[in-house]
Parts: structure tokens; C-alpha cells; sequence
């Protein structure tokens, strides 16, 4: 937790030479999941600290390797730091770096994995092109609300919590 609030005032050229390979390596497969979270975790942080071309180069590689993680608890947390990331990608680069993993996510078998991936897309609705939130965003919501309506999922909740931001 302390790494987390030190990123935000460590100067650029530590977090590229101590802080990036630190998340890089805590993201292998080889680590244990709580590893694995405090990687997700990293790199939510670090997305505030990179420009769009950066961040897309340097870090999104592990990102979305985090979002095909075997854990539901890697994938989750993922979900979740995805808030944090697709403000700093752009329009354009949510388009081609972040739909893909967001709709594999919101498949998912694991309740909160689904959860936090319905909480980042409502979050994130305002810096989708018009376009994706028409062809892909709004359909992708559609089909999570109607599969928790059927599966009388845990999700409901959080639509219920969320309508209001989605209506707007």
C-alpha cells in the first residue's frame, strides 16, 4: 500500500528504472495469485503517471495479460484498475486495447470478475467513441443486464446501484 501512494510523487525516471519491472514481474504466471493482485494493483497506479503511447507500449502488454489471468482474483482486480487505465488510453486506444479484454471479462464464470467489469464499463462510458458505445458498449451492457435477470446473479445489485449512470 505504501509502493501504491509513493508512485504518485516518485519521480518518472524510478518508476521506469524500479517500479515498472516490479509490476512486470510480479504479473507472471509463476507468482502467487496475492502477487499477481498487487501487480494489478501497480499498474492501475502507474496508468496515471503515462502518456497514451507509453502506457500502450510499455504496460498494457501485462494488462491484458492480467485480464486473461487463470484467477478469478487477478482477473477481478484487473477489472477493477481498468477504471484507472482507460481515462489515460484515449478514445482510440480504449477502442483497440481495452473492448476486447472488457467483453471477455464480462463472460466471465467468476460473480465479481463480472461485477468489477460491469462497474469499469458504466465508469468509463464517457471516454468510449460514439461509435463503440453504439456498436459494442450498449450491446455489451444490454446482454450482461439480461444474462443477471435470467441467472438471478449477484449482479443485479450493482445494475441497480449503477442505472442512473448508465441512463445518463
Amino acid at each position: 500500500d505504501t509502493l501504491l501512494e509513493a508512485i504518485k510523487i516518485l519521480p518518472n525516471n524510478v518508476i521506469q528504472g524500479e517500479i515498472v519491472p516490479l509490476a512486470v514481474s510480479r504479473a507472471q504466471l509463476v507468482k502467487p495469485v496475492p502477487i499477481r493482485v498487487s501487480s494489478c494493483k501497480l499498474l492501475g497506479e502507474l496508468a496515471a503517471k503515462y502518456d497514451a503511447q507509453t502506457l500502450k507500449k510499455d504496460l498494457m502488454p501485462t494488462i491484458i495479460s492480467l485480464c486473461q489471468d487463470v484467477s478469478g482474483e487477478v482477473r477481478a482486480e484487473m477489472a477493477k484498475q481498468l477504471v484507472k487505465i482507460a481515462p489515460k488510453l484515449g478514445p482510440e486506444l480504449i477502442k483497440s486495447n481495452i473492448t476486447q479484454p472488457l467483453i471477455e471479462l464480462s463472460s466471465d464464470d467468476t460473480p465479481l470478475v463480472k461485477e468489477n467489469t460491469f462497474i469499469t464499463v458504466v465508469e468509463t462510458l464517457p471516454y468510449f467513441t460514439p461509435d463503440s458505445l453504439k456498436l459494442t458498449i450498449s450491446p455489451l451492457l444490454k446482454q450482461m443486464i439480461v444474462l443477471a435477470f435470467k441467472m438471478d446473479d449477484s449482479l443485479l445489485v450493482t445494475i441497480s446501484k449503477l442505472f442512473g449512470k448508465m441512463c445518463l
